[in-house]
């Protein structure tokens, strides 16, 4: 975490969103902080929380942005002491003006407020705002069409207060007070980086935000989905194994308008929940709330619990992809050998992401096969045929036999569309069948525009930079030594 944006909404705060995001980091703003870490949020307005589960939540995280994190900037900033802490401010005559037309824009939207009573989504997002109101700046939102605004004096009296605290408490060494009239220049110099040849960004102006994020995030497009189909539940579990087509189905379902967890999303979005299981258990709620979510999912880990995955959502539909087992495993040894010899994932494995993607490997693939894999280049050197023919096995007949019959596909993408789309109830669409990882083609062509591929790549730049720097400092020591 390097960044804490500590001002409130309605200070520039989206404006501020976009000019770290040009800046490369990774932000989570407050749509974002409901999406992908909704539960944790309510567990702590109602329950409570500790430093820990800000860690878990945005160690993967660049900046944070708006509420509810503005609320806790103290504890974020605790859990990250190196992380640099924004103060975005405003007249409060002019903030005040901005909130009440915030207010104003939110219960004159009809369809937003719609939203929020006809999909599940829509109401935990509207329960995520009514506890986060009520904390602060204290107001008690008793219905989705009960956005009302109240007295002038109390919202800047909160607004003085909040601002007030961060100035007196935040450690001056890391603190920049910042308007978003100043640009560029104040903003860059304080995160120690260059200045963009872009315009600085201005958004939300006008209280156009509820407008653009229903056009835009996924949240939104979700519960407006979910209005039309009056269905939010988990749809579809692929339970085959890896290499039996998983990452084609997976670009099928999406083509098919799914939202689909593969492998990578599995890690990315839920790595911890997922070591957690994989090595001290869970249970059928961790589950449910990991997918709650999401459409599909596809690829390993969660095919290993496909069954527990169908009790938390005992509507969805299953998908046995199934392929000749000789077929599978000469395809499960190229994708173990390229795995093993790709120079780029054993480099990878120096950052701190790929590292951690290393270790999720390892208990995969010690779930799915029992097999312990000590090293990135040794990847592969303790699988054998026995064991691996057996797992596919046992995992295929078990599925076989314990899968509901009247809500189970027995697959091939071969096949191609007909019996998916059939089986889905969805229309063919008018494209080819994918075909996607053919001879573990995804090692030399991985997703560059997903967010774990992005901060994959930043970290083995910074790392590159400092063994560069270490060599560079090295050899003019060596030299100087040598000439006395």
């Amino acid at each position: 975490m390097k960044v804490v944006v500590a001002g409130y909404a309605k200070t520039g705060t989206k404006s501020m969103q976009a000019a770290l995001i040009e800046l490369d980091y990774k932000v989570y703003d407050s749509v974002d902080h409901f999406w992908y870490h909704g539960n944790q949020w309510n567990k702590i307005f109602t329950a409570g929380g500790c430093i820990e589960d800000f860690k878990a939540m945005y160690e993967d995280v660049d900046a944070v942005t708006d509420f509810p994190a503005c609320i806790f900037w103290e504890e974020i900033s605790s859990v990250f002491p190196d992380c640099k802490i924004i103060l975005t401010v405003r007249d409060e005559e002019s903030w005040c003006k901005s909130w009440h037309g915030q207010i104003r824009e939110a219960k004159s939207n009809l369809i937003f407020q719609l939203m929020q009573v006809l999909s599940p989504t829509g109401w935990k997002l509207f329960r995520s705002s009514q506890l986060t109101f009520a904390l602060s700046p204290g107001i008690c939102i008793r219905h989705p069409f009960d956005y009302s605004i109240r007295s002038k004096m109390v919202d800047i009296r909160v607004f003085k207060t909040h601002q007030t605290y961060c100035l007196q408490n935040a450690p001056k060494d890391r603190l920049l007070v910042y308007r978003i009239s100043e640009g560029w220049e104040p903003l860059c110099k304080f995160l120690g980086k260059e200045i963009p040849e872009k315009e600085f960004p201005h958004e939300n102006k006008g209280a156009t935000l509820i407008a653009k994020l229903m056009k835009t995030h996924p949240a939104t497009i979700r519960i407006q989905r979910e209005m039309v189909e009056q269905n939010t539940i988990m749809k579809v579990i692929v339970a085959g194994f890896s290499k039996t087509g998983t990452k084609t189905l997976a670009a099928a379902l999406k083509e098919l308008d799914y939202k689909v967890y593969d492998y990578i999303d599995h890690f990315w979005y839920h790595g911890n929940e997922w070591k957690k299981i994989l090595t001290t258990g869970g249970s059928t709620e961790d589950f449910k709330r990991m997918y709650e979510d999401v459409d599909a999912v596809t690829d390993t880990p969660s095919n290993l619990f496909w069954e527990e995955i169908h009790k938390a959502f005992p509507e969805s539909k299953i998908i046995l992809m199934t392929r000749d087992e000789d077929s599978w495993y000469k395809s499960a040894l190229v994708q173990n050998e390229k795995v093993r010899t790709h120079i780029g994932f054993t480099l990878s494995c120096c950052t701190r992401i790929g590292w951690k993607l290393f270790c999720f490997m390892q208990m995969n693939v010690m779930a799915g096969l029992g097999v312990y894999e000590p090293y990135p280049f040794t990847f592969g050197f303790h699988l054998n045929e026995l064991i691996l023919r057996k797992a596919y096995r046992q995992h295929t007949q078990y599925c076989l036999q314990n899968a509901p019959k009247n809500k189970l596909l027995v697959y091939n993408v071969k096949t191609g569309w007909e019996p998916l789309c059939e089986f889905l109830g969805n229309d063919i669409p008018d494209k080819p069948f994918p075909h996607e990882n053919k001879k573990g083609e995804i090692m030399d062509n991985p997703d560059l525009t997903h967010p774990f591929t992005i901060r994959l790549q930043r970290e083995f730049f910074i790392m590159s930079c400092i063994l560069l720097g270490l060599s560079a400092f090295g050899f003019y020591k060596i030299a100087a030594f040598k000439n006395g």
